[in-house]
């Protein structure tokens, strides 16, 4: 499967949940939004697919992808 093609965040519809405004801000710090989605996919233990559905708040992670996406973002120096 082939990974999410995304520009700018700017240029997709981002979802109005938490999920979303989590992956957001991880994605804003990593170096390429593709290296961010990588990251947040094998962090999550899920698809680059599934983390760009939490962004566009089409799906919502379980309990404990939530909370590791809240430990990411509230730890940004164990980013890539």
């Amino acid at each position: 499967m082939s990974t999410p093609q995304i520009r700018s965040l700017d240029s997709i519809k981002q979802g109005d949940g938490e999920a979303a405004t989590l992956v957001a801000t991880v994605l804003r710090r990593s170096p390429t939004l593709a290296a961010g989605l990588n990251h947040l996919a094998d962090e999550c233990l899920v698809s680059e697919w599934t983390v760009y559905r939490w962004l566009r708040g089409k799906h919502e992670p379980r309990t404990r992808q939530l909370a590791r996406l809240r430990w990411m973002v509230e730890n940004p120096e164990h980013d890539e």
